[in-house]
């Protein structure tokens, strides 16, 4: 049995853990029996629409919606609860192919329905946004059937128009047997667009010599309605098409070669032209699949520009057209979508090589070559390499604070995004990292990132400062970080030397009311900054058989050296137990302690 699922990535392509228990992906059993989607619209809210076929029993399908959260749960406030609203014909099997919210929350969706003869009639239905047969359209039906013009009409794809306008795109056989493409226009309340198409409400697009199959419709900033698919001359050949239309249906004679659509013979083979983006310059961007003879399939995109003269500048060729091998075998591309970056996704399917199929998605820049390129400069304005030195941060004290800067350019065409700072190295504490700006530049943008060197002891201090981004040269950018911390660091040796908190001296057996033993200990200032606020002192429940004698100075400068000494003198038998703490202005070890004991007989 086939049963639908949704998939989510993340910004990098990675399964999301957030969505699906962690897997990034959720499967649903809509009927029991056979399940297809087709299609899928993420709302602005992120819950996710899809629309498609369900097994309705008696060998027939209905047409379904189903609405899931965004955790990619049933939507529990969709048609009943159920989350899923499905669509039933007498006698007929119904699907929908592709759906478009309204603002008002309710959704048009569009497809055909099938008789048990095999001939199919466009469908088209609106749904509220509880899940329910929208009982304004259609004069109450909610939902209803149209004979364009042949034995197969089938609807392929639907955009709304500003006043809520439907338009849709599909293909039908004519009386010759052949297939021609169609542009249906209805109001909001599902009544034919009298305005549209000499007052019938559909434009029917032939062009001789071929078969055409129109995928997808979308409407320019100016109300013109744009259509895409292919012309199909034979078994293995199969062009690119692209068609403008004015708002009444009318060819836009400004479009293409004065006919109102452009061709496109990309490969010399059979391109099966499955979708379109239109981008904010107006430009339009087809994709979908290229059937090549003693080859394997792969996903192809090509690029028009506002007037449809291919853009020759898009591709890494700059043939206005590009070729994506995803898998070494079969990939076939189905959709694409338009991301707010200007970035665009392609999705589909790709052969594993041993039977079974892979999801593949891919992204490319909006403008095929014109790719980011990013370029970080010094508090200088000297442009840095991957890798280089940041010049020194200098001496800082330790507990203060310095800060210098970078700058992070985009140089290149395409849009530089998913930017991200972050340190790595041994040294990484002593220094903060900030990106200052947006996360994502465009052509000729730039943003800051601040770096803060702020030492908590003395010595030299080294870290990378990674930057992370969709440059694919220069991912991650990183630039190396150094300065050194100025302090005192306190030492104390008796012979070797001691470990604050956690050396033990031990002065051995001596006699009650003897001379007793000494030792002798010794300070160093290891730092490089002056030891100062030197002192000793003991605590503990044996100290007064420890007579400590005093230090020569209360400072020391760098690599300086003064002794102290400790005498154990017991004044009555069994262990005695005591803590000699050094205190100082060593910033991380105030005071140093060591723990002294000693026996008596």
């Amino acid at each position: 049995m086939y049963d639908g699922f949704l998939m989510r990535l993340d910004e990098s392509g990675a399964p999301d853990p957030s969505f699906g228990d962690g897997t990034g992906c959720v499967t649903y059993d809509i009927s029991g029996g056979d399940d297809y989607v087709h299609c899928a619209v993420v709302l602005e809210d992120g819950r996710i629409l899809v629309g498609g076929s369900a097994d309705g029993g008696n060998g027939s399908f209905d047409a379904f919606v189903a609405r899931f959260t965004e955790e990619g749960d049933p939507d529990p406030t969709f048609a009943g609860g159920e989350g899923i609203r499905m669509t039933g014909f007498e006698d007929s099997s119904g699907d929908y192919v592709s759906i478009a919210p309204n603002p008002d929350g309710t959704i048009i969706a569009v497809g055909y329905i099938t008789d048990a003869a095999g001939a199919s009639d466009l469908l088209v239905a609106k749904i509220t946004e509880e899940g329910e047969l929208d009982e304004r359209f259609s004069d109450g039906a909610g939902v209803f059937g149209e004979d364009v013009g042949g034995f197969a009409d089938r609807g392929t794809s639907v955009c709304i128009s500003p006043d809520g306008g439907i338009r849709i795109a599909g293909c039908f056989e004519d009386k010759d047997g052949g297939m021609d493409g169609f542009v249906a226009a209805y109001t909001a309340d599902g009544d034919t667009d009298t305005a549209f198409g000499d007052g019938s409400g559909i434009a029917i697009l032939d062009a001789e010599g071929s078969d055409d199959f129109l995928s997808s419709i979308a409407m320019d900033a100016s109300g013109r309605v744009l259509v895409a698919g292919q012309l199909v001359e034979n078994e293995s050949t199969a062009d690119v098409f692209l068609a403008r239309l004015l708002a009444d249906g009318t060819a836009d004679e400004d479009f293409g070669d004065g006919y109102g659509y452009v061709t496109a013979d990309l490969f010399g083979g059979y391109e099966e032209c499955s979708s379109m983006v239109v981008q904010e310059d107006g430009f339009v961007i087809l994709s979908g699949t290229t059937f090549q003879a003693d080859d394997d399939t792969d996903f192809f995109a090509c690029r028009f520009e506002e007037d449809g003269v291919p853009d020759v500048e898009f591709g890494p060729d700059g043939v206005g057209f590009s070729i994506y091998d995803l898998s070494s075998f079969d990939d076939y591309c189905y959709h694409s979508a338009l991301q707010a970056d200007g970035r665009i996704l392609f999705c589909g399917e790709s052969d594993d090589g041993e039977g079974a199929t892979d999801v593949s998605v891919l992204r490319i820049d909006g403008g095929g070559t014109d790719l980011p390129d990013i370029m970080v400069e010094d508090f200088r304005g000297s442009e840095l390499s991957d890798g280089d030195l940041l010049p020194s941060l200098g001496s800082v004290k330790a507990g203060s604070t310095v800060t210098r800067k970078l700058t992070i350019r985009n140089v290149g065409g395409g849009v530089l995004s998913g930017i991200k700072v972050r340190l790595t190295g041994s040294g990484a504490s002593s220094f903060d990292v900030k990106l200052v700006g947006e996360d994502v530049l465009n052509p000729g943008e730039s943003a800051t990132v601040r770096i803060a060197f702020k030492p908590s002891s003395f010595g030299v201090k080294k870290a990378s400062v990674r930057i992370d981004s969709n440059d694919e040269d220069e991912n991650p950018f990183s630039v190396k970080v150094m300065g050194l911390g100025v302090s005192p660091e306190i030492s104390v040796l008796r012979g070797t030397e001691l470990a604050s908190g956690k050396s033990v001296v031990d002065f051995g057996k001596c006699d009650v009311d003897s001379s007793g033993k000494t030792l002798t200990f010794r300070i160093r200032n290891v730092g490089n900054g002056r030891l100062g606020e030197l002192a000793v002192r003991k605590s503990g429940s044996g100290m007064s058989d420890f007579k400590v004698s005093p230090l020569e100075g209360t400072s020391l400068a760098a690599g300086g050296t003064m002794a102290f000494k400790v005498t154990f003198r017991p004044s009555m038998e069994g262990k005695r137990t005591a803590m000699i703490s050094i205190p100082s202005n060593d910033p991380d070890e105030n005071p140093f302690e060591i723990r002294v004991i000693g026996r008596a007989d």
